[in-house]
């Protein structure tokens, strides 16, 4: 009798490993504005745009890691890609 764990067996497939870490997402908000004059729209109005230029710079760390990565990955399965 042969116990099943002595036979001899197809090798294992390699593990993917997972890689946790890169740049926390975190909501974007906008502050609330409520105009009451010309001049504070003018005022809100940079407001918003400061806070869109927030987002857009979370948005920007987010792909650029994502980039990175890719390249690795792509460096160690030795693929390479096209440029879109």
């Amino acid at each position: 009798m042969v116990l099943q764990g002595c036979e001899s067996a197809q090798p294992l497939r390699e593990q993917t490993l997972i890689e946790y870490g890169g740049p926390v997402v975190t909501r974007c908000t906008l502050r609330a504005t409520a105009p009451a004059l010309n001049g504070d729209l003018l005022s809100d109005t940079e407001q918003v745009e400061q806070d869109w230029a927030t987002c857009a710079a979370k948005v920007d760390s987010v792909y650029e890691y994502q980039q990175k990565r890719a390249a690795k990955e792509q460096e160690k399965s030795g693929t390479s890609s096209q440029a879109r």
